[in-house]
């Protein structure tokens, strides 16, 4: 499952965050096109009231490697949203975004519309989750055996988790000035529209799940960042 990545000295550890209500299998196509190894961290079942701050904590710090070396988190989604929670706390040096955003200057009306008028809070959580299952979280587009995939992956999660990740994505602070983040979006994204997004190096006609259908090009493009990284810090990868 989980792809294990060494950490030598003056070495890029490098992990790995899903999307909400995923897990490792929404790399399996994207890393058959990569080269380098690395560790997934996987999703908690998070209690009711836990702020994202510490559920980033709880989440993260058993997963760690190596506290010294530099160390990259891929975040997709949801993912980069703690992911950049993870690089305020010290667990991150660099985090690279993908189909995600930086703060909630970058949501559409519809998610700053849902901050101001909670409505999902009305909402039973089976609710809630069945409307999102249903509302095109696994777009149609995907090949069958991918929307299969996610549906797996979705069906395990509870139901009050799916409610938790809403509340706390929607109440995520603005966006600020951090060093070492690098964000690709696609053009097409269907969650989180590309023309709100700032500073992102842009995938054209890339959907919110092209790190799938678009694997290939998000691989190397991943890599190209890790070479700057590499390349801005001296050491090896």
């Amino acid at each position: 499952m989980a792809e294990s990545c060494s950490s030598a000295q003056n070495a890029i550890s490098l992990y790995a965050l899903s999307g909400m209500a995923t897990d490792h299998r929404a790399f399996e196509v994207f890393k058959k096109h990569f080269s380098h190894p690395y560790t997934y961290i996987p999703w908690v079942e998070p209690e009711r009231t836990e702020s994202l701050s510490d559920y980033t904590q709880r989440m993260i710090s058993p997963h760690l490697k190596d506290s010294g070396a530099v160390r990259v988190a891929i975040g997709l989604s949801f993912g980069g949203v703690v992911a950049l929670h993870g690089l305020d706390q010290g667990f991150f040096t660099h985090v690279i975004l993908v189909s995600s955003v930086k703060g909630r200057d970058e949501f559409s009306p519809f998610f700053r519309f849902l901050r101001i008028v909670p409505i999902y809070r009305m909402l039973p959580d089976s609710w809630l989750k069945s409307i999102l299952v249903g509302s095109g979280l696994i777009p149609a587009g995907l090949r069958h055996e991918h929307q299969l995939m996610f549906r797996q992956m979705f069906d395990q999660f509870s139901p009050s988790y799916f409610k938790w990740c809403v509340d706390r994505l929607i109440h995520i602070p603005k966006s600020k000035q951090q060093k070492n983040v690098y964000h690709i979006h696609g053009t097409h994204d269907e969650v989180f529209a590309y023309r709100y997004i700032c500073s992102a190096e842009a995938v054209p006609g890339g959907s919110h799940l092209m790190i799938v259908t678009r694997a290939k090009e998000i691989s190397r493009m991943v890599e190209q960042i890790l070479q700057q990284i590499k390349q801005t810090n001296t050491i090896q990868v």
